[in-house]
């Protein structure tokens, strides 16, 4: 919502100071977008993250991008500008790729929310299986609060941190989990679960 006003926000700006539409399709502007906010998430990724986690990084990366360009420009345009009449309108030309990030941080977000409501069965249906489902492996309390944390996506280092316990504790806690459970990995952990269910 804060984004959505800013954007109004902007599209004002830029009337006030006689930008069409169709300026503010940069293309420049949301090449730098679609590939630089992409290679700087892929170098933050990390191996356990979800789609969530993803799209979060997404969506922060967009902004810093945004921001960065936006600097560069205003910096270009105070510099370079040598008649005052021209000035208000380099500043705002200088905005374009923070509004253009904007704009692409609203539509990961409603890609976000609608996904998450999509998802929102499932989300139920595991935390019912979780619920029901562990008790017919037999598993000790610390196992449950581990089983509770993995299923949510997060990593062993996270799980270890929350639970204030070693990664090497929470690795063997997911081993025993495994072995209980006569599974492999996550995926086929989940679907034991709901299977018993």
């Amino acid at each position: 919502m804060k984004f959505l006003i800013m954007i109004i926000i902007f599209l004002a700006l830029f009337l006030v100071t006689g930008f069409s539409i169709m300026e503010l399709i940069d293309i420049p502007s949301i090449a730098f977008l679609i590939i630089g906010t992409p290679l700087i998430t892929i170098l933050e990724y990390k191996k356990h993250m979800t789609k969530e986690m993803i799209l979060n990084k997404l969506k922060k990366n967009l902004i810093i991008v945004g921001i960065i360009v936006f600097f560069i420009g205003f910096y270009q345009a105070m510099t370079t500008t040598k008649s005052m009449e021209y000035l208000p309108r380099n500043i705002a030309a200088s905005t374009v790729t923070l509004f253009d990030a904007m704009i692409f941080y609203c539509i990961l977000d409603w890609y976000k929310s609608s996904k998450l409501k999509k998802d929102n069965l499932n989300i139920v249906a595991e935390e019912i299986a979780v619920e029901e489902g562990v008790d017919i492996y037999n598993l000790t309390e610390r196992e449950k609060a581990v089983l509770d944390k993995l299923l949510k996506g997060m990593t062993n280092k996270e799980i270890a941190e929350e639970l204030f316990i070693t990664e090497n504790t929470v690795k063997k806690h997911i081993s025993s989990i495994y072995n209980k459970a006569g599974v492999k990995n996550r995926h086929e952990l989940l679907c034991s679960i709901k299977n018993n269910t």
